[in-house]
């Protein structure tokens, strides 16, 4: 075999691998690129306003995010809303789940809102609630139950302005006082 033939198969050999080697890098996805979501225990989510004030401090015992649908699903909800202005309030919920592409977050289990300020202190305790972060509103569309310094009101459905405090019962209203 002649020097010049075995130079062209062995270049010939090269660029065959050469191309092979180039399409499995091209066709397989770079273990850095891959979004996978994310998990965490004891998490916590703090949302700040354009001055730098807290506008809500969200911790989890759990969080997860789905790579494929971008939502985020919680276990032991705990978390403070401060309105601009006002006293904070605490919320606490068994699960929590924010839809993708949404600023909404709905929670399940045990639900309670709690205001401690002064005469106006309130806890409302419900199975669901949703909480629209940038309207600062909550509905809680099922039975609710909530307790004042002066009494018991339970109702079915409610929604609370956490920026005005106020609290709209919508049907089958009751109250001890």
């Amino acid at each position: 075999m002649s020097r010049s033939r075995l130079t062209s198969i062995v270049c010939l050999a090269l660029a065959a691998c050469s191309d092979r080697g180039n399409l499995a890098v091209n066709t397989e996805p770079d273990a850095q690129s891959v979004d996978r979501g994310y998990t965490a225990r004891d998490a916590e989510f703090i949302e700040t306003d354009a001055a730098g004030q807290t506008r809500y401090r969200l911790r989890a015992e759990q969080a997860h995010q789905d790579a494929a649908t971008r939502e985020v699903n919680l276990e032991g909800v705990r978390m403070e809303v401060r309105p601009i202005d006002g006293e904070p309030w605490q919320v606490r919920a068994e699960r929590g789940h924010m839809p993708a592409a949404t600023r909404r977050l709905e929670l399940t289990g045990d639900v309670r809102l709690e205001s401690r300020v002064g005469a106006a202190a309130l806890q409302l305790r419900t199975a669901t609630l949703q909480y629209d972060i940038d309207a600062a509103r909550v509905r809680a569309p099922g039975a609710v139950t909530i307790h004042t310094r002066t009494g018991e009101l339970s109702a079915h459905a409610v929604n609370v302005d956490i920026k005005t405090r106020r609290v709209s019962l919508e049907s089958k209203v009751h109250g001890l006082f």
